[in-house]
C-alpha cells in the first residue's frame, strides 16, 4: 500500500453527548484505512469516547455554551488526537495516580476513563491545569 497523506481534522463544537459518536465514526473510519489491527481500532475509539466524555461532562458540566476543541492527526504510522475542553481543569497527579484495580473502586459507576486511556494509548500527556488531553497510538509494526 503507498503512503497516504496524513489526514487532518480540527473542529470546535458544542458539549453535547450526541457528538461523540458522529467524532468517533470519522476517526475509525480514517483509521482503518491505515491499516489498523481491530485491536488498535478499539484502543483508539475507547479512549476517545472516554476522553470526549470527561471533556463534556466533567470539564464543561455539559453546558452548551461551552465549547470542546478536537485535533486528530492520522498518518500511517500513528493516531494523534487532542482534546481541549473550557472547564476549571482537574489536578492531574493525583487523578492519573489512582488506583482503579482496587476492590472499592471497581463498583463505582465512573472514575475509570483516564486509567483506561492510559492503558490504551501509547502516549498520553496533559497540559498543566488539565484541560487539554493529548493522546497517541502507535500502528504496529509488521
Amino acid at each position: 500500500m503507498g503512503t497516504l497523506e496524513a489526514f487532518r481534522l480540527d473542529r470546535i463544537f458544542p458539549s453535547n453527548l450526541d457528538s461523540i459518536e458522529t467524532i468517533k465514526g470519522i476517526v475509525e473510519a480514517e483509521a482503518r484505512t491505515r491499516d489498523f489491527t481491530e485491536e488498535e481500532l478499539f484502543d483508539i475509539e475507547i479512549s476517545l469516547e472516554e476522553a470526549l466524555y470527561n471533556a463534556i461532562v466533567h470539564g464543561n458540566n455539559r453546558s452548551e455554551s461551552k465549547t470542546v476543541h478536537f485535533k486528530v492527526i492520522i498518518d500511517d504510522e500513528k493516531t494523534f488526537i487532542e482534546i481541549a475542553d473550557q472547564g476549571a481543569g482537574f489536578e492531574v497527579d493525583r487523578l492519573t495516580k489512582i488506583d482503579c484495580t482496587r476492590h472499592d473502586r471497581l463498583l463505582r459507576g465512573n472514575g475509570r476513563g483516564l486509567f483506561i486511556i492510559r492503558k490504551s494509548m501509547d502516549n498520553v500527556s496533559f497540559n498543566e491545569d488539565g484541560t487539554i488531553i493529548s493522546m497517541e497510538k502507535y500502528k504496529e509494526k509488521r
